[in-house]
């Protein structure tokens, strides 16, 4: 492991090398601005991860793949208010990051004169999906500015889909973008039972940044690790299973937050992983026993708040969601094939609310948010761009070599199908169309199928 961080790095030096000039001129430039950031801002911590964030950037431009691993960690880390010095609310640091990657990427290309790009079908679906979403903005229900403005959102995110496609094209890469995503979240969940230990019960409201504050959140995107790291415990690679064991603070993280979502969701993905593997008896003994501790030493109250989804008929929470939904559908039954505009719902909602309590509300509940302010094209869309993810899987999973160079092909298959059925839960209790983390999850779907295909992992015989 060691000795490939090093060649890395040694291949790094040898291309700065060659464009030594260009790197003195951008170094002097980057040692002026983190020195002015240092002098004019006040806290020292946002000065120190400003300029972590501009050496990211230079790092870029020697290699374009460096954009995917920042762009990831931007979104774990950095806080959109972070890039407050630009002005503008919407330049968010995952944005920046995607539109440097793009630029050099495309500029890498122009000088090697190999310019190929990878659309994939789901791309185009995207973009169909995301002219919907235009088309329904221009009859907004309640303001077209507000539907215009998450359209934007949108858009950033099939930008963010296709740089990672194109990006991700080896077994190497691809489990390198892997482990960025899923060590932040280990190590988040690290934090959350540190403020466990040392505050007590909290729900884990203070952890996290962006789209993973708060507990819902962060413990919908604590699940997605586990198939992952479920998967490298059976690796061949020390280091790998030595870093699966992970799973278990980011398991006990999920409890202790007391989202109900979550804790279904990840009940369910464990069951599919079981359903999906073949494991020994031993690991199956293993499993029961972890079980059982989980539920002994996690506090009562995660577990109170659980047996509260029984009483949704009751339960102040439960009834309101179940009343968002039946308003929603209201809503679309009223405007049925356009919607009401993209982020109209929670201006529009009280119209259709029922019970007392009516304010503004979003959905919470991603498939009724997308066919009331899409509506129905708008929707089949969205569930054709998901069917189609599932598709790539199952041709990997059919095709694809079981493993090669130690890249468990089949197993990543796995991963990414429950992970995908862990969505498809994930969906029922949050509005998560506009969220990033998705994003990064789909495009390594996408990105399995292309990797498998031209680097030519594939059975022998087979034909496309």
């Amino acid at each position: 492991m060691l000795n490939k961080i090093i060649a890395y790095i040694k291949e790094l030096y040898l291309e700065a090398k060659e464009n030594f000039s260009g790197l003195i001129v951008v170094t002097i430039v980057l040692a002026v601005v983190i020195g002015w950031m240092l002098l004019y801002i006040d806290s020292i911590r946002g000065s120190l991860v400003i300029s972590i964030f501009m050496i990211g950037m230079v790092s870029i431009f020697m290699n374009p793949f460096l954009g995917i691993v920042g762009m990831v960690w931007a979104f774990f880390f950095l806080a959109g208010t972070a890039w407050y010095l630009s002005g503008m609310s919407w330049l968010k640091p995952e944005l920046m990051f995607v539109i440097v990657t793009m630029v050099c990427w495309c500029l890498k290309m122009i000088v090697s004169r190999k310019m190929y790009f990878f659309v994939p079908v789901q791309l185009w679906v995207l973009i169909g999906l995301f002219i919907c979403m235009c088309i329904s903005s221009l009859g907004a229900v309640y303001s077209s500015a507000i539907s215009w403005t998450w359209n934007v959102e949108f858009l950033k995110l099939i930008i963010i889909f296709f740089v990672f496609i194109n990006l991700i094209n080896s077994p190497t890469r691809f489990n390198i973008v892997y482990w960025m995503i899923v060590l932040p979240c280990a190590y988040l969940s690290l934090q959350g039972c540190r403020s466990y230990v040392m505050e007590g019960y909290s729900r884990l409201e203070q952890i996290g940044e962006c789209q993973l504050k708060g507990s819902n959140e962060l413990a919908s995107a604590l699940c997605l690790s586990i198939p992952f790291l479920f998967y490298k415990f059976f690796s061949k690679k020390k280091l790998e299973r030595m870093l699966s064991l992970l799973v278990f603070p980011i398991i006990f993280c999920i409890i202790i937050s007391s989202s109900r979502g979550a804790m279904v969701e990840g009940a369910i993905m464990i069951i599919l992983l079981i359903c999906y593997t073949k494991l020994s008896p031993k690991i199956l003994v293993l499993i029961t026993v972890l079980a059982f501790a989980a539920i002994i030493f996690s506090p009562q109250e995660a577990w109170k708040r659980l047996k509260t989804t029984t009483d949704y008929k009751t339960e102040g929470s439960a009834v309101s969601r179940v009343e968002l939904a039946k308003s929603g559908l209201r809503m679309w039954k009223d405007y049925p094939i356009f919607g009401v505009g993209q982020d109209n719902f929670r201006h529009i909602v009280c119209q259709y609310y029922e019970i007392p309590g009516s304010r503004q509300r979003v959905a919470h509940n991603t498939y009724i948010q997308v066919l009331s302010e899409g509506g129905v094209i708008t929707f089949l869309f969205f569930i054709l761009f998901l069917f189609l993810l599932f598709r790539d899987l199952r041709f990997v999973k059919k095709y694809a070599l079981k493993e090669s160079e130690g890249f468990q092909i089949r197993n990543m298959a796995n991963v990414l199908e429950i992970t995908l059925c862990g969505f498809l839960i994930d969906f029922l209790f949050g509005n998560k169309i506009y969220y990033v983390l998705p994003i990064f999850f789909y495009a390594l779907c996408a990105s399995l199928k292309n990797i498998v295909k031209s680097q030519g992992l594939l059975k022998d015989g087979t034909r496309l």
